[in-house]
């Protein structure tokens, strides 16, 4: 692909992805028709299918996307203390809660809770202290899905406390802080 055409195809889905954005602030995902997200991006339908085969595809390579970024930004030290992880967690979804408060609202925030999960599987978290795998897969669940409902909780009360407060609250819920283990991912 050429440079031009490589700009164009990212300046289409960006606006795409900004139309449906958009729209879900008004209305229901659900409602939401191919056609309305073209016509509020400015875009021919044939470039939205060009770039995506639905609207759920949006989604999905928008949540790449920040999945990239919270793995690119996450450090060495943060990745092997669970405090540190929930705590980044947190304030990577405070950065990101104009998103996170959008699929809320439209009754899909489920969807990044899966896929954050699949995340901790991809990247390898492990535990101080030898963890059998049987242990390993229901820790990762557990896990993900505190973090996840803290975070659904959070939106709800609309970001009161500090990504630390819940990081802490998360530490001590999790019986992890204090117990001797350590968490690795990686």
């Amino acid at each position: 692909m050429k440079p031009m055409d490589h700009a164009y195809k990212n300046l289409s889905c960006q606006l795409i992805t900004e139309a449906l954005f958009r729209l879900m602030e008004k209305e229901d995902y659900s409602d939401i028709t191919i056609s309305e997200i073209t016509m509020e991006a400015g875009v021919a339908r044939r470039t939205f299918y060009l770039n995506f085969s639905s609207k759920e595809e949006i989604l999905d390579r928008h949540y790449e996307t920040l999945i990239r970024e919270y793995d690119e930004n996450i450090t060495a030290e943060t990745a092997n203390d669970i405090r540190k992880q929930a705590e980044y967690f947190f304030a990577f979804w405070q950065r990101h809660r104009a998103y996170a408060s959008l699929l809320e609202k439209n009754g899909m925030l489920y969807m990044l809770v899966n896929r954050f999960h699949l995340y901790l599987d991809r990247t390898g978290l492990t535990f101080a202290g030898g963890v059998p795998s049987t242990e390993l897969v229901y820790l990762s669940s557990y896990i993900a899905g505190g973090l996840w409902m803290m975070l659904q909780a959070w939106l709800q009360r609309g970001f009161r406390e500090t990504p630390q407060q819940l990081a802490a609250i998360f530490a001590s819920a999790a019986g992890l802080a204090g117990s001797g283990r350590e968490v690795h991912a990686g």
